[in-house]
């Protein structure tokens, strides 16, 4: 692709920064066209529903673990309790609310929905049975079927 832009317009510019800025422009045009796109993948090590309270709370937690370990003292297995106490009702908060925007969005958005399911079974594959309404669903027609319905 640069082997075959015309670049004769930057001869015709006599002011350098108006130059270098089409230089750039035309330059990013190109990388834009011919650079394939690659999703960045996440290392991410907690379930999406963890938000940065629940984290770093977690992270706090285990610092106060090791120390614990170290020292054997009191005062940090105090602390690591403490802590532990409150990454739980974090989590638990932090969950729900998850699930609730789940529930809110699932006629706008559906694919929140099967990311979670993705996230919980760790499969893509739709769930062998499925209850709505009391009534038991067990055919991949019937589940997505289902989804249809929902209002």
């Amino acid at each position: 692709m640069l082997c075959l832009t015309d670049w004769s317009f930057l001869h015709d510019i006599n002011d350098i920064d108006i130059m270098c800025q089409k230089f750039y422009s035309t330059l990013n045009n190109i990388f834009g066209a011919s650079v394939p796109v690659k999703k960045k993948h996440s290392n991410r090590q907690y379930p999406s529903w963890f938000d940065k309270n629940v984290i770093k709370c977690l992270r706090t937690k285990d610092k106060f673990f090791r120390l614990y370990k170290m020292h054997k003292s009191v005062y940090y297995l105090d602390s690591y309790k403490k802590y532990r106490m409150v990454a739980k009702r974090l989590i638990d908060g932090a969950y729900e609310s998850y699930i609730n925007n789940i529930q809110d969005d699932l006629a706008i958005d559906p694919r929140k929905f099967w990311e979670f399911v993705y996230h919980k079974k760790r499969t893509t594959r739709i769930p062998g049975i499925m209850r709505l309404n009391r009534a038991e669903l067990s055919t991949t027609d019937s589940i997505i079927n289902a989804f249809s319905l929902i209002k």
